[in-house]
């Protein structure tokens, strides 16, 4: 079905809005961030906004997408080894959360909702499909523990996320402190086979 003029021009109003909150939040963190700014932003009246936007947490709950489109789309290739497949995919979660402060803490920490409750059922299942491969490469290691491998994924997911929100709640807690955590985490797959 073609678009009128019109509703393009409504779909291109709607990615500039989204492209201005992004690098809005970007600057000025959740706290500060405002459909007021946004508006400000692009020379617009705030009803302007309203008509894409609800609310500013219908904003940021598109930001959240944004986030989560980024973490995958910079996720190196996996190997085959299910190994080194988890070693990839908990250091890029670590260096994005160290990389992107302020956005992981909305994706992860003072939004929670928005990692589950923001989207459709796709979206919904794209955010946790790390911990699915992780899940799967555990279960391709063969390591024999009394918990599920998708038990343990959720285990080492909560291990790096500690660190990361050590990181950001404590500068005394800098990155190369969490990237050395990080390091000593993995030896722990060492010990077990």
């Amino acid at each position: 079905m073609t678009q009128t003029p019109a509703e393009i021009a409504r779909q291109e109003q709607r990615e500039q809005l989204l492209a201005e909150a992004i690098s809005l939040f970007a600057e000025v963190g959740e706290q500060a961030f405002s459909i007021r700014k946004l508006a400000a932003r692009i020379d617009r009246a705030q009803t302007v906004v309203y008509r894409h936007f609800a609310s500013k947490d219908d904003v940021l709950g598109e930001v959240v997408e944004h986030g989560f489109a980024r973490l995958y789309a910079t996720l190196p290739e996996l190997s085959d080894d299910p190994r080194e497949q988890l070693l990839a995919i908990g250091r890029h979660y670590l260096e994005f959360g160290l990389a992107n402060g302020d956005l992981y803490q909305l994706m992860f920490d003072t939004r929670p909702r928005f990692l589950f409750a923001v989207g459709d059922d796709e979206r919904k299942l794209r955010r946790i499909q790390l911990l699915d491969v992780a899940a799967s490469a555990l279960a391709d290691l063969g390591i024999s523990l009394a918990a599920e491998p998708a038990a343990l994924a959720d285990a080492l997911w909560a291990q790096i996320h500690g660190l990361l929100a050590l990181h950001h709640a404590h500068p005394e807690f800098t990155a190369e402190r969490a990237r050395e955590a990080y390091a000593a985490l993995t030896q722990l797959l060492d010990l077990i086979d």
